[in-house]
């Protein structure tokens, strides 16, 4: 099984961002996305989500009570090409890289898909593969 970990952000400036990032059963760094599962032959995979509001839209299949439902619309279409996927709701601190890549996203113009894990996202990985668990992070 292949977990996805996933979040979104915006910034007061009406800035957004997203992030998500595949790790396999030991942690280690696989990829970004949903696509990229895809295109592995991933026929298993986890969602993590951070978003409650989320999860529930998408296991009612009612995505368009959502704020950004064009995420969580994409999502469900792509579910359909795995075998199995199960979508869960975690705590904020539990998704803290997905977080990251996230407020990353708001910092910029133009969507970034990462091959290899980027860089100012090591140290939150390292952590994240240890077991340790971030209260926020802050990305400057």
């Amino acid at each position: 099984m292949i977990k996805l970990n996933s979040d979104g952000a915006c910034k007061a400036n009406n800035a957004a961002g997203c992030g998500g990032l595949l790790r396999d059963h030991k942690g280690q760094w696989r990829g970004e996305g949903l696509k990229l599962a895809r295109k592995l032959g991933v026929r298993h995979l986890e969602i993590n989500t951070d978003s409650l509001l989320v999860v529930k839209a998408i296991e009612d299949g009612k995505v368009g009570m959502v704020d950004c439902v064009a995420m969580p619309r994409r999502i469900m279409e792509l579910m359909g090409e795995f075998e199995v996927v199960i979508i869960s709701h975690v705590s904020r601190n539990a998704n803290a890289c997905a977080d990251c890549l996230a407020k990353h996203g708001c910092r910029g113009e133009v969507l970034h898909h990462y091959t290899d894990p980027p860089p100012f996202l090591a140290d939150l990985l390292e952590a994240d593969s240890c077991g340790i668990i971030f209260s926020s992070v802050v990305i400057e």
